[in-house]
């Protein structure tokens, strides 16, 4: 199915509708998981991680103040210190298990902190007694500095699993970021590169053959030929111009020569008609003449004779009379059928005048129709 002008712009544009639906559709997509990912780093795993490295910090501070007390002895600064300690060391566990990291290491840890609060509980005791037992002191801290440092190692590794999965996170939103640059720069070639086919195919297929058109409809003004046809280049719209413009062309041509005949038809018959009444008027004047020259001269002859005195032929004076006054009525009827053969003639000229009129006025119309 051949599809026209106006169809194939439509089905361009519908293309690049669906391509722009396809980008918003993936940026979306896209937008969701980077938005997914930046939540859950900055709502999880960077708090997650300052958790975890804050719980170390606390776990070497309480070493650090059981040192202290080792060497000074001091009950309240310690009990002070290992209660504020402690508080936020369940604060930092707290916060920790919002990673999911950190499930497989919650059992561990939190063993190992109980560990820790039974040797620093033997170790304050001992501190505690009025003869400390610095043998025993040095082994309850021992063993308090030993489960510090494998909670230590334990949290560093969940640091590294930590931060291995917050750095795979990253990388995939880094990815997600350059995908949508990348479809975005070949979304906006491709609308480019669409953009200068949509141009061409319009220059091609609607500029050139109307502008081809317009050129042959102005060649055809100046030469005044209807005989000239433009030529149909395509089965479109515009190609149906061009037909329709040759059928216009047709018609004109049609009605032009059909003007034309009639004008020469309209010249023939005013001409026609101007010699026959010419010729009339001019036999109806001869013969008027003609038989007004005789019937005067038939009056003269009978005035003579009436007049001749010497002739022995009686004339009736009263047949005289009426011959004359018969004549005279005669001659009047001559000149009323000169007026009636003038008024006919008249109107004829009228009549002629009007013809012409009509053909003069046809060939301005087939001056027109040649343009």
């Amino acid at each position: 199915m051949k599809l026209n002008v106006t169809q194939k712009i439509l089905v361009g544009y519908v293309l690049g509708f669906i391509l722009l639906l396809a980008f918003a559709a993936l940026t979306l997509l896209n937008g969701k998981k980077i938005e997914a990912t930046t939540v859950a780093l900055s709502q999880e795993k960077i708090p997650g991680l300052i958790a975890v490295a804050s719980l170390k910090s606390h776990v070497q501070a309480q070493s650090n103040h059981l040192y202290a007390l080792y060497a000074t002895n001091d009950q309240a600064t310690f009990a002070k210190q290992h209660e504020a300690t402690m508080a936020a060391q369940l604060q930092d566990i707290a916060n920790a298990r919002a990673l999911a990291e950190f499930k497989p290491y919650e059992s561990k840890l939190t063993e190992m902190s109980s560990k820790q609060e039974v040797f620093t509980n033997q170790f304050v005791q001992i501190m505690h007694q009025p003869e400390v037992d610095w043998d025993a002191a040095r082994v309850a801290l021992s063993a308090f500095s030993t489960s510090a440092n494998e909670m230590g190692a334990a949290l560093d590794d969940l640091v590294k699993t930590v931060s291995s999965q917050t750095l795979a996170n990253a990388e995939a939103s880094r990815t997600l970021t350059e995908q949508l640059i990348n479809i975005a720069l070949i979304l906006a070639g491709l609308t480019f590169l669409g953009v200068l086919a949509m141009a061409y195919y319009s220059h091609r297929q609607v500029a050139v053959p109307l502008r081809d058109i317009s050129d042959a409809l102005s060649g055809i003004a100046a030469r005044k030929d209807l005989t000239q046809r433009i030529r149909q280049r395509s089965d479109d719209e515009i190609g149906a111009i061009a037909v329709a413009t040759n059928n216009l062309l047709e018609e004109f041509q049609k009605l032009a020569r059909t003007l034309e005949g009639t004008s020469q038809e309209v010249n023939r018959t005013t001409k026609s008609l101007t010699d026959i009444t010419e010729n009339a008027r001019l036999n109806m004047a001869d013969r008027n003449t003609k038989l007004r020259f005789a019937t005067q001269q038939f009056m003269s002859d009978i005035e003579a004779s009436a007049k001749d005195k010497t002739k022995a032929v009686e004339v009736d004076v009263e047949l005289h009379r009426a011959q004359m006054k018969f004549i005279q009525l005669h001659l009047n009827e001559i000149d009323e059928g000169k007026q009636a053969t003038d008024r006919n003639v008249n109107a004829l000229q009228t009549s002629t005048a009007k013809l012409q009129k009509l053909a003069e006025n046809m060939q301005v119309q087939i001056r027109l129709l040649n343009f």
